[in-house]
């Protein structure tokens, strides 16, 4: 599990940072419930990409798929794919989605794959206070991406 948590957390970060406690206990709770799976994957017995699926009633979720970079545009993202609607078509699953943001490798693997845009997500963020707030509130709203979701029958 920590091989799993470590590689997971690794698409996340950036060069020579190292994945926050917070990161790596994500990483675990992903896998861990009743309902969670992962899968990682290795090559010559190291590992070197990670994807976590969430099902229930009849639905998959992939998330959380990471692969390091020297091993990327080999495939590997497509395998963890593969493996992950495996093992949810095994559960019972007859319809998967995966969360992108727009134009990043997840996305293009995704349409490669056959997934279609099912629907743009607004996400929005609380910001700081503001320094003009006064007595009209604590925080501000911004619009911080809209993002689309994917999904397949």
């Amino acid at each position: 599990m920590e091989a799993y948590a470590h590689i997971s957390a690794s698409g996340f970060i950036g060069g020579d940072e190292q994945p926050t406690e917070a990161m790596l206990e994500f990483g675990r709770r992903s896998v861990r419930g009743p309902r969670g799976y992962g899968v990682l994957a290795r090559r010559a017995g190291v590992p070197i990409g990670a994807g976590a699926l969430a099902y229930s009633n009849g639905y998959a979720y992939l998330f959380g798929a990471s692969v390091l970079p020297a091993e990327r545009r080999r495939g590997v993202q497509a395998a963890l794919t593969i493996a992950r609607l495996t093992n949810a078509r095994e559960r019972g699953a007859t319809f998967a989605c995966i969360q992108s943001d727009p134009g990043i490798p997840t996305e293009r693997s995704a349409l490669r794959m056959g997934f279609q845009l099912a629907y743009a997500k607004a996400t929005l963020t609380l910001s700081s206070r503001r320094p003009d707030a006064g007595d009209r509130g604590r925080f501000s709203r911004r619009s911080a991406s809209t993002r689309p979701r994917r999904a397949c029958a």
